[in-house]
């Protein structure tokens, strides 16, 4: 199924959605906010499966741009979010796009959304949106602007793993008492052991993967730095660029970012890797840069300030 992109504005902003529609008559249309990393393959695998269950979905653009990483997401994400009122502007800006699709026309009204994007759904049932029904999935519960009484009109469910790093009991505690004193009617599911980011059960299948490359060789062995003079392409989820020691902190665990997977006897496993080796001259020295260049090429530089330009299917790895 083929996602159709619109294009729709927020002020002065341009942002496109993705939408996915189904094969006949929908049933509702859903509007579908995504991580912080905005639209990724995860999310509209999701918003393919609504439309193959009969759902009309868009997918919401948060930034009008993909993030070129989590930093640059994060920086995104500042932008917008600090100021409850303009975040909400951005987030009715999806809203409408999808209403006004000619065939969302009468339909039900629905929102559901994923880390970042779950917190934007609740934004939404917390500014009175005409909505039927709210998703939160492992998504950030604390607001800027709480709910007043009686101001939300959704259903909401909120699918909340309790091992969750980015959102404590505190915060849980918090949102269950706004969501009180807003005499919302609201469900809260908590899932004992289960940290953020939950419904990407997979990791190896996911494109959460960090490009790590290195000609200064591995001391460890089996390499005992025999591999000098190459430059390797791994998929890895850690930050082995920055040492062992910071790699052990598990710090992308907090980005939502799933680090491990838990295997049972008998299950069938696909792996899916990347990997490469580029020719470098001899007086390259030490990589200090990669930098993406058209769809599948980047450059490597080399502290000699010489490039070599590989073939590499960046887009997989960001």
């Amino acid at each position: 199924m083929t996602l159709e992109p619109l294009d729709y504005e927020d002020g002065e902003t341009w942002l496109t959605a993705q939408v996915a529609r189904p094969a006949g008559l929908p049933r509702a249309a859903v509007l579908v906010f995504p991580t912080i990393m905005n639209t990724t393959p995860a999310v509209e695998a999701k918003a393919r499966q609504l439309a193959e269950d009969g759902y009309l979905a868009l997918i919401a653009d948060f930034y009008g741009k993909r993030p070129a990483s989590f930093d640059d997401a994060r920086a995104c994400a500042a932008e917008i979010r600090p100021d409850p009122l303009a975040y909400r502007r951005r987030l009715k800006a999806a809203l409408k796009a999808l209403a006004t699709l000619p065939e969302a026309h009468g339909l039900p009204l629905a929102a559901i959304g994923f880390c970042m994007g779950g917190q934007a759904a609740l934004e939404l049932a917390r500014d009175g949106a005409p909505l039927e029904a709210v998703v939160s999935f492992h998504g950030l519960l604390d607001t800027g602007l709480p709910a007043e009484p009686g101001r939300i009109t959704a259903r909401l469910l909120v699918c909340h793993g309790d091992a969750d790093p980015m959102v404590p009991r505190s915060q849980v505690l918090a949102f269950w008492e706004e969501m009180d004193t807003a005499r919302a009617h609201w469900h809260f599911h908590s899932y004992s052991g289960v940290k953020h980011g939950f419904t990407n059960p997979a990791p190896t299948e996911n494109p959460a993967t960090l490009l790590w490359i290195s000609n200064g060789g591995r001391s460890a062995p089996p390499w005992h730095g025999r591999h000098l003079g190459r430059i390797g392409v791994e998929e890895v989820c850690s930050y082995f660029s920055h040492g062992v020691a910071v790699s052990r902190q598990d710090l992308l665990a907090g980005e939502g970012i799933p680090t491990s997977r838990r295997f049972t006897r008998g299950e069938t496993v696909s792996l899916r890797t990347i990997q490469g080796v580029a020719l470098v001259p001899e007086d390259f020295g030490a990589v200090c840069g990669i930098s993406p260049r058209t769809e599948g090429w980047v450059a490597i530089i080399g502290e000699s300030g010489r490039e070599i330009i590989v073939a590499l299917d960046w887009q997989f790895v960001v």
